[in-house]
């Protein structure tokens, strides 16, 4: 962009402009990032898919890894429309009119999922997922996106992924063959059982704190682990 004369007042940004500019401000001072240039090692599961739900003002995500020992991470979250203002998103009422962006965010989910089992790696690898919704298929693929507000959940899960060295490749998978995923984003009354694979102790928080906030999640797992150390 060229700018012929920096000093005008005649110059109006919007507010999503200035969003933008105060982001890349934050990128320019941090110090650089180094990344090998050998290509990410793929983690080994036996598969990770998630899934979401917009009916109404209700909104709910759910998904899972399958690890060669059959163990499940998981997680299920749901909210209204309203609790997600703190998103400073715009997001619609009824909310299937943005289910891209609620689909994106399940697949954070699914980088939390595996942080939470190698929470200090220092390598990047990369998490092959399922997602039967096309339109998050395609930009998260890309990481980016020109329609709003999708746009910004690209940039939140780019964010995760740089701090996690964790890579999303997203392939499709029918509607009607992601059942547990969705089965895991409807779960929304925590009274009901769900299927026996889901074990509570290894469900993952993907409260609004940890997916959208970054907000560090320390927790002992299983419960009745025990510490050599006592924590401050």
């Amino acid at each position: 962009m060229r700018v012929t004369d920096p000093s005008t007042t005649r110059r109006k940004l919007s507010v999503s402009s200035r969003e933008s500019l105060q982001f890349w401000l934050k990128w320019c001072e941090v110090p650089p990032l180094f990344f090998p240039l050998q290509k990410p090692a793929d983690v080994p599961i036996v598969c990770a898919a998630a899934d979401a739900r917009a009916d109404g003002d209700l909104v709910g995500i759910g998904g899972f890894i399958e690890w060669p020992s059959r163990q499940i991470s998981w997680f299920s979250q749901s909210w209204r429309v309203p609790d997600l203002s703190s998103l400073g998103v715009p997001l619609q009422v009824p909310a299937h009119q943005d289910i891209t962006c609620y689909e994106t965010l399940a697949q954070l989910g699914l980088i939390l999922c595996l942080h939470s089992v190698v929470p200090l790696a220092r390598w990047t690898v990369r998490l092959h997922t399922w997602s039967d919704n096309t339109g998050a298929e395609a930009g998260i693929n890309k990481l980016y996106s020109s329609a709003f507000p999708l746009s910004v959940f690209l940039k939140r899960l780019s964010m995760l992924a740089c701090m996690t060295g964790i890579e999303l490749d997203v392939f499709h998978v029918p509607g009607e063959k992601n059942d547990d995923a969705d089965l895991l984003s409807r779960w929304s009354d925590e009274s009901q059982p769900l299927p026996a694979k889901f074990l509570p102790d290894f469900r993952v928080d993907c409260s609004l704190a940890r997916i959208w906030h970054f907000r560090s999640d320390v927790r002992l797992w299983p419960p009745d682990a025990k510490l050599k150390w006592q924590p401050p």
